[in-house]
């Protein structure tokens, strides 16, 4: 629930109630970023999300991520505004 709630408050992430221990993600295309260049971005910080694009009926913009300890999930949360406000500086 931290999680979703953290993910909700980055604008442009858009989470979905997940199964088992993973939440769905969809990135606004208005982000200029999509899920294959966020987990490019989040790699080299030590962290790996599933980019969703081979899913049936999901597109670039979706992705998963595995709900991990809440010390885990706030690390994740933080690099995920870091990229976002990276993304927003090149676009601005």
């Amino acid at each position: 629930k931290n999680l979703t709630l953290g993910l909700q408050a980055i604008p442009g992430f858009i989470p979905y109630p997940g199964a088992d221990n993973y939440l769905l993600v969809q990135l606004n295309p208005s982000l200029n970023l999509d899920a294959a260049e966020l987990r490019d971005r989040l790699i080299p910080r030590g962290f790996l999300i599933r980019d969703c694009r081979s899913f049936h009926h999901l597109g670039p913009y979706f992705f998963r991520v595995a709900v991990h300890s809440h010390r885990e999930n706030q690390a994740l949360l933080k690099a995920l505004r870091r990229v976002q406000r990276e993304i927003l500086k090149r676009s601005g």
